[in-house]
């Protein structure tokens, strides 16, 4: 067997398991240390998912003659034959599809799984027009229907920028709290304590909130189970395995203030605002995760923050949202 057949074997058999909404954290993290280990791993892992799309959108028809052809015609079992590289990869890639993946049937919803590497953002274009922003090892499942849009954020940080769409409503899960929207842009941050939502742009409502979640500012609307939030707010929701949780180590700056001034060379904006909040009047926050990975070179003075901060959006393609709290969010701006 071929390393790269055992590669696709290998990403074959990861998504299938990852079709199972109760994998657990400790399996999710180990796909992702193989997902991120080699660019080989993750373009198998893109080529059987897109595969497998296909595939599921044939007609039941052709799909039990392919898999009658399958089960009943192989090569000729003789010692002298041996297929050419190419057909035996397509062969593997074959059967291990077919076989491990799609003849369980349609997954209900239709799922699809995209994940960003653990080192960088992932931007996905969604098949309604909407954008999902993916933070470094964030993981987003997505089930499309006639009826609604529905997205589960099982890890990590992303941000969404949604198309409008009143018959379709765009529900997006995490940790059991439920984002509805119709056409508007908000964030969710999924990790081990809390989910965080912060909404940019529109309104959204938020709904089967475990626990006591808190709003940052006023929420426009509070019923049982339901809050509605609007630009500018946040609503913080702790989740019941946070008290089981590590706690976070506590992160230094790239670089430290001397003399009034800090200097960066090619540091991501995500490291130099941590630095800048030492000092700064009015905190900057991250809102979508594609802003922290622009990169920064010079000098900022500690006199001059604000004038800095101010700057921001003639020097990078970014706005700034208020947030009830006193802080700024910043968000890439529509292209």
């Amino acid at each position: 067997m071929s390393g790269q057949q055992t590669v696709h074997e290998a990403a074959g058999d990861w998504l299938q398991r990852l079709d199972d909404s109760e994998l657990s954290e400790a399996d999710i993290q180990r796909w992702l240390e193989w997902f991120t280990e080699a660019d080989a791993h993750r373009r198998a892992f893109e080529e059987l998912r897109q595969l497998r799309a296909r595939l599921r959108a044939t007609p039941a028809s052709w799909r039990i003659e392919m898999r009658r052809k399958l089960n009943l015609q192989a090569p000729p079992a003789t010692r002298w034959w041996t297929p050419p590289r190419r057909w035996a990869l397509a062969a593997g890639v074959a059967v291990a599809v077919l076989a491990g993946l799609w003849w369980r049937g349609p997954h209900p919803g239709g799922e699809t799984l995209y994940v960003a590497a653990a080192d960088r953002h992932r931007v996905v274009r969604l098949d309604d027009g909407s954008t999902a922003a993916l933070g470094a090892g964030a993981v987003l499942a997505v089930s499309y229907s006639g009826e609604r849009r529905s997205l589960d954020v099982r890890r990590g940080e992303a941000y969404f920028e949604v198309r409008r769409d009143p018959g379709r409503p765009f529900m997006v899960w995490a940790g059991g709290v439920r984002v509805t929207a119709i056409g508007t842009a908000f964030n969710v941050l999924h990790n081990s304590r809390q989910v965080t939502v912060t909404v940019t742009e529109g309104v959204v409502w938020v709904d089967s909130v475990p626990g006591n979640g808190q709003v940052v500012g006023s929420p426009l609307v509070a019923s049982s189970g339901e809050t509605h939030l609007a630009v500018g707010q946040r609503l913080v929701v702790p989740l019941a395995t946070a008290a089981d949780a590590a706690p976070a180590a506590n992160a230094d700056g790239l670089s430290v203030w001397h003399n009034g001034r800090a200097d960066f060379i090619n540091a991501p904006l995500h490291e130099v605002l941590r630095v800048v909040n030492q000092r700064a009047d009015t905190p900057l926050d991250i809102g979508d995760p594609r802003v922290a990975y622009l990169t920064y070179s010079g000098t900022i003075m500690q006199a001059h923050l604000d004038e800095w901060i101010a700057s921001l959006p003639q020097v990078y393609a970014v706005r700034t949202v208020p947030l009830n709290d006193g802080r700024l969010a910043l968000v890439m701006r529509a292209q």
